[in-house]
């Protein structure tokens, strides 16, 4: 919601060079949502140990949603990859969040991807609602409304980053200091 008020404000703002609200400027070719902001390639590599216990709940619950959605309860989460861990229970929500990249030979592949998934599909449901929010400020066939939209710049190779910032979005856009392939 703080996003979406700051996209509202500024795109209402009114350029003092031409006297239209930035939401309405035809010169802007792309807008971009973050630039550089690497959520999913955080959550992918470092986890969520250093967040408050509340925002790191959430997710968690969440997480717990999005497979009980997906597999319907926790005989068909068992059955999707092999096992859970000790401690872990579907119906209480305790299923953790993960495995981060570097404990992903130590869980059921399947489980790596799923996570990959959800986080990805999480960060790319939200650059489209802060789109469609950014879009609704300006005027019908003009601007925002029309001009392409980036999500993110990536400035590291990540394909799981890429996906969720390139997926949905009408651009790309890499700020890459190096690119090996």
């Amino acid at each position: 919601e703080a996003q979406k008020r700051h996209i509202t404000n500024f795109l209402n703002l009114v350029n003092p060079y031409t006297g239209q609200r930035y939401a309405d400027e035809e010169a802007v070719a792309v807008w971009e949502i973050h630039n550089e902001h690497q959520l999913v390639k955080h959550a992918l590599e470092r986890g969520f140990d250093t967040w408050p216990a509340y925002f790191r709940d959430k997710l968690r619950q969440r997480w717990n949603r999005w497979l009980a959605e997906r597999y319907g309860d926790e005989a068909g989460v068992i059955r999707a990859w092999g096992r859970l861990e000790p401690g872990e229970l579907l119906g209480r929500g305790t299923v953790e969040l993960g495995p981060l990249l570097g404990q992903r030979e130590d869980f059921p592949k399947a489980r790596a991807s799923d996570f990959v998934r959800f986080v990805v599909t999480l960060v790319g449901d939200y650059y489209v609602d802060l789109e469609a929010h950014a879009r609704a400020q300006g005027t019908p066939g003009k601007g925002v409304a029309v001009v392409p939209f980036s999500y993110d710049t990536q400035f590291r190779h990540n394909i799981p980053w890429h996906y969720s910032a390139a997926g949905r979005a009408d651009v790309s856009n890499f700020g890459m200091y190096f690119w090996q392939l």
